[in-house]
């Protein structure tokens, strides 16, 4: 039986054989519609070009190309992932969650979710048959590999109540996923056991997005609270601009502890001390887990956890309360 051809599979696509060749080298971009059909019957007809015959390809899942910005979370833990795959002579592809239904098996060695949004995981989620790997969030069905919580943000409250701040503020994202009850759960705990020996009392505030910066950093200033713990990577500069506008000084009246952010925090003014999450061990082991995997031809691990410990970045941001 003769091997079919790309020129077999336009034919039966009604497509150019260019577009074939775009939509599995990924050149230029396809209609989700058109490449969809184009996979489908490569399926039925086995059509198998070298590459993707090799499953030598990991996908990378965003939220959308539009909310991949130039610093922030998104930027750190793709530029990570990238250098982890090309380490491997491996291919890789970004891919939108939207294109979640265009994903097959036989084309990808494996996918790491990059996600955040609950909606967005469910999807991911719903992917058969292709090895996947949670980075920052968990499901019983896939590996993950989470930033370790408890860890890095004990270590923030442990430095503010060593600097002798026993009234600490928290600002974090209302998002129903995995980081934000985490991160809150994590300060809660923190606060409670430190509260055991000490008079240290924790006030929270859940912003639904940074336009709600200034009204919970000015809600923790009536709280009385003398440090403040910015719970993700792109609220740092929003909160101490917030606390220039309400007339207070870093690290004078107010100290702050932010999440790492590549490029921003060491260039603020003063420059944040932050607790930042190690991407290059986050994305090695997901890597890794995907390969080992492919080895043993095994799908998933699942319930498979893996903690990765957070850094404490000393800056000018922190001091002693007076």
């Amino acid at each position: 039986m003769s091997r079919t051809t790309i020129t077999d599979l336009a034919d039966a696509c009604g497509v150019s054989t260019a577009t074939v060749s775009r939509v599995f080298n990924n050149r230029n971009i396809v209609d989700a519609e058109t490449r969809e059909k184009i996979l489908t019957k490569a399926l039925e007809v086995g059509y198998s070009p070298k590459l993707t015959a090799r499953k030598d390809c990991i996908g990378i899942i965003v939220e959308q190309y539009n909310q991949i910005s130039s610093s922030g979370y998104d930027s750190m833990a793709i530029a990570a992932l990238s250098e982890a795959i090309f380490k491997e002579g491996i291919r890789l592809e970004i891919l939108p969650i939207t294109a979640a239904s265009v994903i097959r098996e036989k084309f990808y060695l494996g996918i790491i979710s990059c996600l955040y949004n609950d909606s967005s995981l469910k999807l991911f989620r719903g992917i058969k048959k292709v090895p996947k790997v949670e980075l920052n969030s968990i499901h019983n069905d896939d590996p993950s590999i989470v930033s370790d919580d408890v860890q890095g943000i004990k270590i923030a409250i442990d430095y503010f109540i060593s600097l002798g701040h026993q009234r600490i503020g928290f600002i974090g994202k209302k998002l129903e996923n995995y980081n934000s009850s985490s991160r809150l759960s994590a300060f809660s705990m923190a606060i409670k056991n430190q509260a055991a020996l000490l008079p240290v009392q924790g006030f929270s505030h859940l912003i639904d997005s940074t336009d709600g910066v200034l009204d919970a950093t000015a809600r923790l200033m009536r709280e009385g609270v003398t440090s403040i713990l910015c719970s993700s990577e792109e609220l740092g500069p929003p909160v101490s601009h917030a606390l220039f506008l309400l007339g207070k000084q870093i690290p004078g009246d107010i100290s702050i502890i932010s999440f790492e952010t590549q490029g921003v925090s060491q260039y603020l003014t003063p420059a944040h001390t932050t607790i930042g999450q190690n991407f290059i061990t986050l994305a090695q082991n997901a890597v890794q887990i995907l390969i080992e995997g492919s080895k043993k031809q095994s799908t998933q691990i699942k319930g498979l956890v893996k903690n990765v410990p957070y850094t404490f970045i000393l800056r000018e941001s922190t001091g002693a309360k007076k």
